[in-house]
């Protein structure tokens, strides 16, 4: 009887296959269990940020939360006062800049969801407003998002402004949430 080679036994392909795949997951855990090493790490007033795959890190409330942005970046970030205590706040920008708008949207929606205030979506201008409220600042609590390339914070009237690009608005955003937290004022 002609023996068959031991690479066309099924059995033998199969358990293969399989002892290469974990050995494939557990090469990968060590890999990443080694990356800790090389995290970048800072304190600022206490608390401790570590940098993992773009965010930074850190221990707050009894819980992990990740930023864009650490406290030191933001410390020439200036915002005016501004009361964010209500159970509602609309979040508010013009439809003609929705697409350079959505993702800070996002950011801000989600932080407002965190500290337990239900974010509603608003416009500021009526032209090509979908059916969603129009604010009016004199009246609605509201964050009021304005892409421009000049950068500012500033009140009008009930209206937090946060003027800039995406970039400056996610700052001018985790400036807000550091000092919402107790991190930074």
């Amino acid at each position: 009887m002609i023996k068959e080679p031991f690479y066309k036994n099924k059995k033998f392909l199969v358990s293969s296959i399989g002892l290469f795949m974990i050995l494939i997951m557990v090469l990968s855990a060590l890999n990443m269990g080694g990356s800790n090493e090389k995290q970048e790490k800072i304190t600022y007033n206490n608390y401790k940020f570590t940098k993992q795959n773009n965010y930074w890190v850190s221990y707050i409330n009894d819980q992990y939360l990740s930023f864009e942005y650490n406290p030191y970046e933001l410390e020439n970030v200036t915002l005016p006062n501004y009361n964010l205590n209500s159970d509602k706040l609309y979040i508010a920008y013009s439809p003609e800049q929705l697409t350079q708008e959505i993702q800070v949207i996002q950011i801000l929606n989600s932080w407002l969801n965190y500290f337990n205030t239900k974010p509603i979506m608003a416009c500021y201008e009526e032209k090509n407003c979908p059916d969603i409220p129009l604010i009016d600042c004199k009246e609605d609590n509201s964050i009021k998002l304005i892409y421009s390339n000049q950068t500012k914070s500033y009140m009008e009237d009930k209206c937090l402004v946060l003027q800039g690009t995406k970039e400056e608005q996610t700052k001018y955003i985790y400036k807000m949430v550091y000092s919402l937290l107790g991190v930074s004022q």
